[in-house]
């Protein structure tokens, strides 16, 4: 498999063990399910990371999608947040087991999936226009996040493209990721939801006031 340099983030490690630490009140989060899922949340974090610093050193055509739209143009689609994120995917670790598009899952088609075979996981990939508060990410997404994992462990991730309308910084990197515990109506297993917010539709930090 390709390898990406290490780049050394405290503040990316901080929230990696964050994350890992709630996920392993899971008595699911063991062995294989938790190996895989780890190189899965670290490269969704260091590519979370890469585009807040960088948004413009992007693997698609549409090199400028996170930055705001120039006179004319509309907004980006998730569709290329998803297909920036499976090109950052194929570099890494994880490269050889990510596909995108994937039908028959759960009854449904993933926007990114990465499959041992005997353990797979979901990315689902969203935008949102008008409110990214996470109550209402986690009211707008975490059905779709869960669905995908019935016949399989109970860990997803949903990668929210960021469009709403802000004049002044971002949040910083540390409030735009985070665990979403839900228990399905009629279930009596947990599932956990990572949510990871790529924030589009950005001004140059120069033109702000």
């Amino acid at each position: 498999m390709a390898t990406r340099a290490r780049v050394v983030n405290p503040y990316l490690d901080r929230k990696l063990a964050e994350i890992t630490n709630i996920l392993g009140s899971s008595g699911e989060f063991t062995d294989q399910v938790r190996a895989v899922f780890s190189i899965l949340l670290t490269l969704t974090l260091r590519f979370q990371s890469s585009r807040l610093d960088a948004p413009k050193r992007v693997a698609v055509a549409q090199s400028d999608y996170l930055l705001r739209p120039k006179a004319g143009q509309k907004l980006p689609l998730e569709t290329v947040l998803a297909n920036d994120f499976r090109s950052w995917l194929d570099a890494g670790e994880l490269g050889d087991i990510a596909r995108s598009e994937v039908r028959e899952v759960a009854g449904g088609r993933v926007d990114v999936f990465v499959s041992t075979g005997a353990t797979a996981f979901s990315v689902e990939c969203k935008r949102e226009l008008k409110n990214s508060r996470p109550d209402h990410l986690q009211d707008s997404y975490s059905s779709q996040g869960t669905a995908y994992s019935v016949t399989g462990p109970p860990f997803g991730i949903v990668l929210v493209l960021d469009l709403i309308e802000r004049t002044g910084p971002l949040p910083h990197f540390t409030d735009l990721s985070w665990v979403h515990k839900v228990r399905p109506a009629g279930s009596n297993a947990d599932r956990y939801v990572v949510f990871v917010v790529v924030p589009g539709n950005r001004r140059d930090p120069s033109a702000m006031k």
